[in-house]
């Protein structure tokens, strides 16, 4: 039985975006692997639920100055060898890079990348972080059958840098959404985080804790907008250079601006209790999963104008592009909503077309599939 395998950096990243795609490829005959750094014990038992396999490799998203990304090098091409694996999909920079090194070390004839996001390695034009990245994927890339990019942006940057030529390069906007689950119909009330009192509108920020993402002015425009909404923010502290720190949230929350959730297993909920999902993200996008999955909640979205979350809102028509790091135009943007009700949920509906249109889940893995040559 032929062996895939898809490396990723977290446990949480294979169960949440690449669920649908293993279950597909182990309903095709393939013996599916899952290989990433366990984080919550929950979402290897989800995994393993579906019979497929998974492997446990330490993996910093930070760069380890200690030598820990040498060594999963060698984890990479031990587990390669060990199992006899001979299909491979990486995502995420260090699978992209360290790990396919590791794969074609062992062997690996089928590997393949998708670039979800050039992150803040590219934050800056000439940083060292960002040379390092290109030196790294100009290597790995050369290993490589196809990369699927998720935005034309990050496809032209990387070849613009010559990481790559481009008929190795293809284009699959976003890793998709299940439509399905994510419904506002299939909501479960039982599992709401709190209840939303009468006439109360919800302003809601659903990411990592990164300044980047956009965290930082998502609490200044919740404090200028204070009394016309419930402003919530969503998500884990991160280890991210850019990682807002916890007691920066408890100042935000001591002073009424926020509420603060913590990292939730319940998006769909939350996403059905908002009516505003806002994420002011200077971040290197692929796609954000989060803006998919409010649109398919039929919720406005308020984003940034920028690679990955242009290809999904389009302004004025299923939510506003305000620019980055705008603190005016996003509060501008966001009362707008607030105050029309009408825009608001026909910016929610027609996001909801866009979504079944270009981004369900199904479709995404139909490409993916496509460019394995199968």
């Amino acid at each position: 039985m032929n062996k895939i395998a898809y490396f990723s950096n977290t446990d949480f990243s294979l169960h949440n975006f690449r669920m649908g795609l293993m279950k597909e490829m182990k309903a095709r005959g393939f013996f599916v692997i899952a290989v990433g750094s366990s984080s919550e014990e929950r979402f290897k038992e989800s995994i393993e639920k579906e019979g497929i396999s998974f492997f446990d490799l330490p993996l910093k998203r930070t760069v380890d100055w200690r030598g820990g990304d040498f060594l999963y090098i060698l984890r990479v091409f031990n587990l390669c060898r060990r199992e006899r694996i001979n299909f491979c999909h990486n995502f995420t920079s260090k699978p992209n890079t360290f790990g396919v090194l590791g794969q074609r070390m062992a062997g690996v004839e089928n590997i393949y990348c998708t670039v979800n996001g050039l992150g803040y390695a590219f934050q800056e034009e000439k940083s060292f972080i960002r040379k390092i990245v290109v030196f790294l994927y100009k290597i790995s890339f050369r290993f490589c059958k196809k990369v699927i990019f998720q935005n034309k942006q990050d496809m032209k940057d990387l070849l613009r840098e010559g990481c790559l030529n481009k008929e190795k390069c293809v284009l699959i906007e976003s890793s998709g959404v299940d439509i399905n689950y994510f419904n506002k119909k299939e909501a479960l009330k039982e599992k709401l985080p709190r209840k939303k009192e009468e006439g109360e509108k919800i302003v809601s920020m659903i990411s990592r804790m990164l300044y980047e993402k956009g965290v930082g002015e998502f609490a200044e425009v919740a404090e200028s907008l204070k009394g016309k909404a419930t402003f919530l923010l969503v998500g884990p502290v991160d280890e991210n250079p850019s990682a807002v720190p916890l007691r920066e949230i408890r100042k935000w929350e001591e002073r009424g601006n926020i509420e603060y959730l913590g990292n939730s297993s319940n998006v769909r909920e939350i996403l059905y209790l908002s009516d505003i999902i806002v994420l002011p993200s200077k971040y290197r996008e692929g796609v954000p999963k989060i803006i998919l999955e409010a649109g398919s909640m039929e919720r406005a979205v308020v984003t940034t104008d920028i690679p990955g979350c242009r290809e999904v809102v389009k302004d004025g028509e299923s939510g506003i592009l305000v620019t980055p790091g705008n603190k005016e135009e996003l509060a501008k943007a966001i009362k707008f909503l607030l105050e029309n009700d009408e825009d608001r949920e026909r910016y929610g509906k027609r996001g909801r077309e866009i979504i079944e249109e270009r981004f369900e889940e199904k479709k995404i893995i139909k490409k993916t599939v496509e460019t394995y040559g199968l």
